[in-house]
């Protein structure tokens, strides 16, 4: 039996992904920002975002885990992870 060879496209390279970007990249102001995003997630997904992106904020800020953890309801996992994909983007930068 022959092996199939299966090409996995990771969340970034897909062309729905590459859409996704290139249609956040395109928004002229925050009235199509704001609008952009209410037709793509629901108002807890927003609210879920956001607070993703303030533990961001606050991991660049060198803010200990338990802080975030108290200013935004996430869990510790999600907070590593959000620390792990920051690293990253920091890293790209200082280069």
């Amino acid at each position: 039996m022959r092996e199939k060879i299966v090409k996995v496209e990771n969340e970034w390279t897909s062309r729905k992904s590459r859409q996704l970007i290139q249609a956040i990249l395109e928004l002229d102001n925050r009235a199509e920002a704001e609008k952009f995003l209410r037709d793509l997630m629901t108002e807890s997904e927003i609210t879920e975002f956001a607070k993703r992106l303030e533990a961001a904020r606050l991991l660049l800020k060198d803010a200990q885990y338990v802080s975030i953890i108290e200013l935004t309801g996430l869990s510790s996992t999600t907070i590593a992870r959000i620390s792990k994909a920051s690293a990253g983007i920091a890293a790209s930068h200082s280069c």
